[in-house]
């Protein structure tokens, strides 16, 4: 009787039976998490503001090439498959651009509500997701550069390849957005006034790496 109960088809009914409540779970996690940002703002609200995004200007294409050499499948992989990226390898993956628009955005979105750390995650992830489904990783790129602070009062990437290398940005070499690409990955730690030696050197380690193979 006991070898009947502990067999193995009892045991592939169980593992069938956990991993459909598993995958029930995270269907109804993820459609929660998809629609959590109405619980901020209305879809007006959501609409006027996706037509903001929208209007910011589309980048060189050479950069689009460049970030993707940086970061393989930065433009294909929305937030859910970093995260599962992220797991998968042990360590953090750089997060798709959505999802670091949506954190940018975060604060002004969600109107300074008192939110626990969980549910301000969720409503982030929420918000992602409405950026890949109504713009895309390359729109959400583009508006991201457009309103990311690049140190020293050089607020976009127009305006930093102008203070930065005196340039419009469909001038800039490979290894200027190399350059570029390095400050924005952390504009503290690679401020250019105080650190330029330093975002050389990374810089001239991605092209060696990446590019002279």
């Amino acid at each position: 009787m006991l070898k009947v109960l502990i067999g193995p088809k009892l045991w592939f009914r169980v593992f069938c039976v956990v991993s459909l409540i598993s995958l029930l779970s995270f269907c109804l996690l993820d459609l929660w998490v998809r629609h959590l940002w109405r619980e901020c703002m209305s879809e007006e609200e959501m609409k006027t503001h996706l037509s903001e995004l929208q209007e910011a200007r589309w980048l060189p294409t050479e950069y689009y090439s460049v970030m993707d050499a940086v970061h393989p499948g930065v433009f294909q992989l929305g937030w859910r498959q970093t995260l599962l990226k992220s797991i998968v390898n042990g360590h953090n993956v750089h997060q798709c651009p959505c999802y670091q628009l949506a954190e940018m955005n975060e604060a002004m979105l969600l109107k300074g509500r008192g939110l626990t750390y969980g549910f301000q995650i969720a409503s982030i992830a929420s918000i992602a997701s409405e950026y890949e489904q109504s713009l895309g990783q390359k729109r959400c790129t583009n508006a991201l550069l457009e309103r990311s602070d690049f140190m020293n009062g050089h607020v976009g990437s127009h305006d930093a390849a102008k203070g930065y290398f005196g340039k419009e940005l469909e001038s800039l070499t490979r290894m200027d957005w190399l350059k570029l690409i390095v400050i924005q990955s952390n504009p503290a730690l690679y401020n250019p006034l105080r650190r330029q030696q330093r975002i050389t050197q990374k810089a001239n380690e991605l092209e060696k790496k990446l590019f002279q193979k």
